[in-house]
Order: structure tokens, then sequence, then C-alpha cells
């Protein structure tokens, strides 16, 4: 009888488990755009988005979406040392799914990364103050440096190259606040037409998912090129099963266990489901 009992409140307890594990990998936020009724200038500076700013929950972030009949406008802050370096070294991507899920559909990747830094530039862990990399001097010269922008989708394989201020629309910055924030800023097309190419393919009032992404340091790839040395490998490309692509959810500044991994910080992943405005708001 008692193990009965005992097989009854496992088989309960493993089944509750079960569900709050899928509920939290499920859990996607929910909010509506604001309607843009100001100039927005891709730079780098949140100084047009005050008032417009959410913080999800949980998350050292903070976002901003508008919309106008035309186009998307999208900010993302941080304030995480982690993260920021991951966004520097490692490559930050966007991603679009206009059904309003959590599918890779569009992605734009800015900045796409900087290949060939070590593993110990990622996170601050061990380091002094001193030693620490001025964060405003690195961004400004990752800004100089990195002026392409890489497309992705909305085939599996297709990744296409544009300037980080394209004519065909698409506009994306990064900027490093007064306040010690990486600020990420970026203008898209909502429809697709011969003049804009590259669109997220949505129109207003529609309700579309949007991801951003942290890429990660792919250790397989590291042991191939240096025949099982551990020297330490470049930012990869981060989604869609590309090398170095990460997959699952990821908190800003969570640490790896065991080994050479545990001083790295885990991978930023969110998603946002989002509904268009349809005009002007009070």
């Amino acid at each position: 009888m008692i193990n009965r009992l005992l097989t009854v409140y496992l088989q309960l307890f493993v089944g509750i488990a079960f569900l709050l594990l899928f509920a939290a990998g499920c859990r996607t936020d929910a909010f509506t755009s604001y309607w843009r009724d100001s100039y927005i200038t891709i730079d780098g500076d949140q100084s047009d988005w005050q008032g417009r700013l959410w913080v999800p929950e949980s998350e050292n972030i903070a976002i901003g979406i508008m919309n106008d009949e035309s186009n998307l406008y999208l900010t993302l802050s941080s304030s995480d040392r982690n993260t920021i370096m991951q966004v520097m070294r490692l490559g930050f991507t966007v991603w679009f799914d206009p059904k309003g899920g959590k599918k890779e559909v569009f992605g734009i990747k800015y900045p796409v990364g900087m290949a060939g830094v070590g593993m110990r530039t990622i996170g601050d862990r061990g380091r002094s103050r001193d030693q620490m990399p001025d964060l405003h001097e690195e961004i400004q010269s990752l800004k100089e440096s990195q002026i392409w922008a890489e497309i992705l989708g909305p085939e599996k394989d297709d990744i296409a190259r544009i300037p980080v201020m394209d004519s065909s629309g698409i506009q994306v910055g990064i900027g490093y606040s007064a306040y010690g924030h990486l600020v990420y800023e970026l203008t898209i097309p909502l429809e697709r037409t011969s003049d804009s190419p590259h669109a997220i393919d949505t129109s207003p009032g529609a309700t579309i998912g949007i991801g951003f992404e942290t890429g990660k340091i792919d250790f397989a790839a590291m042991r191939r090129s240096r025949g099982g040395n551990s020297g330490m490998p470049g930012g990869m490309p981060g989604g869609r099963g590309r090398p170095g692509g990460m997959r699952g959810g990821g908190r800003p500044g969570g640490m790896r266990g065991g080994g050479m991994r545990g001083a790295m910080p885990e991978p930023f992943k969110y998603w946002a489901r989002v509904t268009l405005a349809t005009g002007s708001q009070s």
C-alpha cells in the first residue's frame, strides 16, 4: 500500500514539474507597439524613446517598439556587462516571425561579432577594475569597423550583406549611453516590395513575433580547428543551426557549470509577441 502511494505521489510530482517546465519554456511576453508620431533617428541614442520603453519582468533589458504605416522601429538597451560583451564579441540577431510565433523566419544580425576574440574577453570574472575594457571606446571602434549587417532568411541558408544604413529601408546602429547602457536601434520596412526586398512581410494591426539573441562560442568548432587544443575561439553566427547557433533560453549574466566553460556567461535569448499599432494613440 505504501509503495503504491509513493508511486502515485511520484507520478503526480513528475507531472506537475513537467507542466511547470513546459509553461516556463513557452512563456512569451506580449504587448502592443506605439504608433510613431515623432522622428526616430537610428544613431544608438534612446533620447527619441523617452516614456516608450518597456522592461520585461526578470530581464535586464529595456525594449521600445514603434511602427507607422510603412516601417517598424525598435530599440533595446542593457547595462548588464556580460550581455554587452556578448553582443560585441559574438554578435546580435533580431528575428521576426510574421505569424506571431517564435520561428526564426527572417533575421538581421548586427553587430556580426568579432572573430578571433578569446573567451576570456567575454566576461569580467577574475578581472580587477583597471583591467576592464573601456566599453565606450570599444563600441565606438565597433561602429567604425562594422559598417555591414547580415540579412538571414527567409530561406534556411539565405545570407545577404547590406550597409547598416541601407537604401532599401533597413537601418541599424548601436551606441553607449552616459549611464552605462549599450543601446541598439533598428528600423525595417513592414511590407516587402521591389524597393524594399528585405522586410518583415506584415502590416499595421498584425501580431508578429520578435526575438533577440546573442551568439555563443562553438566549442566543437574550436576543437576541430585546433586539433583538440583548448585555445580560445572567436565569435560564431547564431540561430537556425548555423555554426555557433544558440538554441533554447538563456539568462543574461548566468554562468555555465564545469571546467573551462564555467567562466562563460549564458547566451541571451528573448522573444516577445507584438501587436502592431494601427494609428495615433492617445
